[in-house]
């Protein structure tokens, strides 16, 4: 009786360990295998739309970074990884590239540049003349750029619109009154003013202080550009 219950237990233990073995395999790769999805294709879709697409098959979506493109638009996925077509478990983050758009173009520096120049030279890099205002410059030709706006080396887009300020030349000052002064506080007062000493002539009247300024050109209260030479005559005693 005891060698029957031998042969009868043995191999129904056997075959209880054996459907335990098929049951953990069965559940350790066919389990996953059935739960896994193919990739879609998100590339050329918005964020929005590849994140809709991935959720639909059990996916996510996690952007692994952005890249400039001179074609796709900014936004849309450029890449995806895995790949359509792949198989992969559900909950699996698609990683994915996003175009940023074109490449920006660095504004020019057009300092001293002249106006035709500074156009044809935008226009060569995408970009558009804006506004155009006048300032006077003591450093910059008239009609030259004196800047712009954006600034130089600043990074935007293609077909920015520029502004630009243009050199109107010196500015002007009003020439001051320096009649009755001495030679060197009229020097003084006219630089004071941006303006600068011309020609000295010399006359003698007996009934004025000499030494002194009798008159100048051009005229006190005259609006002159800057750095105009200032003509003077001085009173003087005759030599004997």
């Amino acid at each position: 009786m005891r060698g029957g219950a031998k042969i009868f237990f043995v191999p129904f233990f056997t075959s209880i360990i054996v459907s335990a073995a098929v049951c953990y395999l069965f559940f350790l790769y066919g389990i996953p295998f059935l739960e896994k999805v193919e990739v879609p294709d998100v590339r050329m879709t918005t964020l929005d739309q590849g994140r809709l697409i991935l959720e639909n098959r059990s996916l996510s979506l996690l952007v692994e970074s952005e890249r400039e493109d001179p074609v796709i638009p900014g936004g849309a996925i450029i890449d995806q990884s895995p790949l359509p077509g792949s198989l992969v478990r559900k909950g699996t983050p698609i990683s994915v590239v996003v175009s940023k758009g074109k490449m920006g173009v660095t504004v020019p520096n057009l300092s001293s540049v002249p106006l035709d120049e500074a156009r044809r030279r935008l226009a060569d890099m995408g970009l558009k003349v804006g506004s155009i205002t006048e300032q006077s410059s003591d450093s910059t030709a008239e009609g030259s750029v004196i800047s712009t706006f954006p600034s130089s080396d600043t990074i935007v887009k293609e077909g920015t619109i520029i502004d630009l300020v243009l050199s109107k030349g010196k500015g002007e000052v009003i020439v001051p009154n320096v009649l009755g002064r001495r030679l060197g506080q009229a020097k003084d007062v006219l630089e004071r003013a941006g303006l600068r000493v011309g020609r000295i002539d010399y006359v003698c009247d007996i009934e004025k202080l000499f030494d002194i300024i009798l008159r100048q050109n051009p005229r006190p209260g005259k609006s002159v550009p800057k750095l105009t030479a200032v003509n003077l005559t001085i009173n003087a005693e005759e030599e004997e």
